[in-house]
């Protein structure tokens, strides 16, 4: 009778509990909930930081075609953007308007009238960032960047003429 107890007892401590097994699979689903969440949040201020870089970028490409020609008329975007349609950039640099993450608007300035890119003799710029539409709906901002200095980001579409017109970034955006 004694070494039946004994075995019953062995098989008892072999194995698993069901509550501990589920405790398990709890801890887990918690912890893939938390790398979910922190992956996407990481991915969305890549993103954002991007285009920010690639405005920059863009910006120093304006400033030193102006010191060439003395006007931003005629500029075409190098080093890697989609220059086919010269006011219309895609963002990060190498992508398609398809694959993009923002495509980024310029937008010359000539006695104070925004206009496309090129024609008359142009005196200042606006660029405009907006996310593409798959973009959109992850709530990534606009951003606005004039060869001024203002800087502004937005969670609405920005219009290049209102930014034109603030000495900043007003009450419907923030500075970045």
């Amino acid at each position: 009778m004694f070494a039946k107890n004994h075995d019953i007892k062995k098989r008892q401590q072999t194995g698993f509990t069901l509550i501990e097994l589920l405790i398990v699979l709890f801890v887990l689903a918690v912890l893939s909930v938390v790398a979910i969440s922190s992956y996407r949040q990481y991915v969305f201020t890549a993103k954002q930081a991007q285009v920010k870089v690639d405005m920059l970028h863009l910006s120093a490409q304006l400033e030193s075609w102006r010191s060439q020609t003395l006007t931003y008329s005629g500029f075409v975007p190098k080093n890697g953007y989609d220059n086919k349609a010269l006011t219309l950039v895609n963002s990060p640099m190498g992508s398609t308007k398809d694959s993009a993450d923002y495509h980024i608007m310029l937008k010359t300035i000539n006695n104070g009238q925004v206009t496309v890119l090129g024609g008359q003799l142009a005196t200042n710029w606006v660029m405009l960032a907006t996310p593409t539409p798959q973009n959109e709906k992850l709530g990534l901002y606009s951003y606005a960047l004039t060869s001024t200095g203002i800087q502004c980001a937005s969670n609405v579409p920005i219009q290049a003429n209102r930014v034109w017109a603030m000495a900043d970034c007003g009450q419907w955006s923030s500075a970045w």
